[in-house]
């Protein structure tokens, strides 16, 4: 178990840095940069900003210096503002992250309990309700969903405010962040239910008399879990980073609203951190669950 969790972190930290050397190379190789505006600056000046900044070093040069310093633990400041990227990173991680649990905790006990019923009542009334609106919310995209929410509850109707840093009303934003894992995971866990009810020991435990309700959350539920398991590692680390649509959609300056800012505005530093962030995030998630199938299926065993 203990050599297991080695190599994954190590495995981690080498996806980690993958990832880190991508980016890099990829937003240098995109046309522009964080200092091309409206208004040029002169010459002297860029030049002045670039070496301010080790951009007038080879790129090679750039990206080890960069290493060195996030060895170091230090992200950087933003080449637009000044500002010291974990600063940033510190006042909008809480937005996105408290919306981010409330809509996976959303997600994934509505979608597991929906996709539960939905196997139990298969090819009923309520199975078929349940696979039309999770077939429904997967195929509508997430931008048609958060602007038919704001338009209609919020500018048409009025029932619920604009949502900002000191609102206290979730909903609108919770429910179109988690609509989408919500659907997947409702068509995900009925699958697996189905597949659990399936198995020669669901036969045996009733064969035995075993009643039904122990049977589906004891034995069915526990097992028909790790694919829904597998599914909410990612995703978790997904959805509490922020969608970049949802904020985007409801101005909520969280993690995600910055990601895109940087992007537009060319902001490597930015760029890089955010990336990272949430890429350390997926993997941290991943390692988790990873561990929690132990938890789920004792039966599982750790090469």
């Amino acid at each position: 178990m203990l050599g297991y969790i080695v190599k994954r972190l190590l495995l981690a930290v080498l996806t980690v840095l993958l990832i880190c050397a991508i980016t890099f190379f990829v937003m240098h190789a995109v046309p522009g940069g964080p200092f091309n505006r409206e208004k040029a600056l002169s010459p002297a000046t860029k030049e002045a900003l670039e070496a301010r900044y080790d951009l007038d070093k080879p790129l090679v040069t750039q990206f080890f210096l960069y290493l060195k310093n996030l060895l170091h633990g230090d992200l950087g400041v933003s080449l637009k503002n000044g500002r010291e990227i974990s600063a940033i990173i510190k006042e909008s991680f809480p937005i996105s992250a408290k919306l981010g649990l409330l809509a996976v905790t959303v997600a994934l006990i509505l979608g597991t309990i929906f996709g539960s019923l939905a196997a139990l009542m298969r090819n009923k009334l309520p199975d078929r309700v349940i696979i039309f609106f999770s077939t429904l919310f997967t195929a509508v995209p997430s931008f048609v969903l958060e602007t038919l929410l704001l338009l209609v509850f919020c500018i048409k109707l009025g029932w619920i405010e604009v949502w900002s840093a000191n609102s206290t009303n979730y909903l609108l934003p919770v429910l179109a962040l988690a609509a989408y894992p919500m659907a997947y995971t409702t068509r995900l866990a009925k699958t697996s239910m189905l597949d659990a009810l399936s198995q020669d020991y669901i036969r045996t435990a009733r064969a035995k008399g075993v009643s039904k309700w122990k049977i589906i959350f004891k034995h069915a539920l526990r097992n028909s879990l790790i694919p829904v398991i597998t599914y909410a590692g990612p995703e978790v680390a997904y959805i509490i980073t922020g969608s970049m649509v949802v904020e985007t959609v409801f101005t909520i300056g969280g993690i995600g609203s910055k990601f895109v800012q940087s992007i537009n505005n060319r902001d490597y530093t930015v760029i890089m951190a955010t990336t990272i962030f949430l890429a350390t995030l997926m993997v941290v998630a991943n390692v988790i669950c990873d561990l929690l199938y132990k938890v789920v299926d004792p039966r599982i065993q750790y090469d």
